[in-house]
């Protein structure tokens, strides 16, 4: 999609945190200098790496439109609260220092929010990539568009390196929270669809590089961080929500999470969910149907 006339308020702040991600920082910083939308400047924050990040990016600062800033180690939130607090422009897209931009990735995302001053962020998929670079999956998971609160109760759809969003939005619900070390970009995600609608893009705006050892390869910690996250959210935001809603979406995550431990092999724990998937919501078929998949002998036939 073709951006003209362009000023300075359709500025986009890309912001990088980083953690001894030297290896890959260099592609990441230059899917973001390859942009065919040229309205941009990048913030990259180190968080107390101790490799060689500092020299991979010196490497690059001769770009006036690239800045970088070192801190202590305190976590991805507090470096992309940083990084925010550093930002000029009229929208913020997020980048993971191993991950990389198509080269289109600004500019389908502008289009769209330029145009549709009524949405306040906007996400696409993601193409899998090894350590090496390598494509090893073009599959991607449900996503969604409008106020879309309801089905992020169930499941993080929003990819946050394929996010942009408007900043001003961001700086209203003061960025990310960095009490937490884990999943942050999901409690950011529920906090900012609360109250503002999302757009689907359905192409594939970013490559998402799968590492044996990092967080998101984790599922069972991701899944006890989600229900942390989820459980506090909600107890936040009870009454700024419909309660069905509420019981709908906390009652089918837990079914995920039993339908989850069932598959390696924790059956007790998965009855123990759904035991609270009831709790939360017992006048529906969903609760039921997870729990004969747990207790039937046929579901390994």
């Amino acid at each position: 999609m073709a951006i003209n006339n362009q000023s300075d308020n359709g500025l986009v702040s890309v912001i990088i945190p980083s953690y001894n991600f030297a290896k890959y920082i260099g592609k990441a910083i230059e899917s973001v200098t390859q942009q065919t939308y040229p309205f941009w400047e990048l913030i990259i924050v180190d968080d107390g790496s101790t490799d060689d990040t500092k020299q991979v990016v010196a490497n690059y600062l001769n770009d006036s439109r690239i800045s970088y800033y070192h801190q202590e180690n305190a976590g991805q939130a507090k470096a992309k609260n940083t990084a925010i607090k550093a930002a000029k422009g009229e929208y913020l897209a997020v980048l993971d220092a191993d991950n990389i931009c198509t080269n289109d990735r600004l500019e389908v995302a502008v289009g769209f929010l330029s145009e549709n001053p009524s949405y306040g962020l906007c996400h696409s998929d993601i193409t899998s990539i090894n350590e090496q670079g390598e494509i090893i999956s073009q599959d991607n998971m449900a996503r969604y568009s409008g106020y879309a609160l309801n089905e992020l109760l169930k499941d993080n759809f929003i990819a946050i390196n394929t996010a942009v969003m408007r900043l001003d939005l961001v700086k209203a619900i003061n960025g990310f929270n960095e009490t937490i070390r884990r999943a942050d970009d999901y409690e950011f995600c529920l906090r900012f669809c609360l109250d503002h609608k999302i757009k689907y893009i359905a192409q594939k705006l970013c490559l998402y590089r799968v590492m044996e050892h990092q967080i998101s390869s984790d599922s069972r910690g991701r899944y006890i961080s989600n229900e942390a996250i989820l459980l506090n959210f909600y107890s936040q935001n009870s009454t700024k929500h419909p309660h069905i809603k509420w019981r709908r979406g906390l009652s089918f995550f837990y079914q995920r999470k039993a339908r989850y431990l069932e598959s390696i092999n924790y059956t007790l724990k998965a009855l123990g969910a759904v035991c609270v998937s009831f709790i939360w919501h017992p006048f529906w078929q969903g609760p039921y149907r997870t729990f004969l998949k747990v207790i039937l002998p046929s579901r390994h036939t």
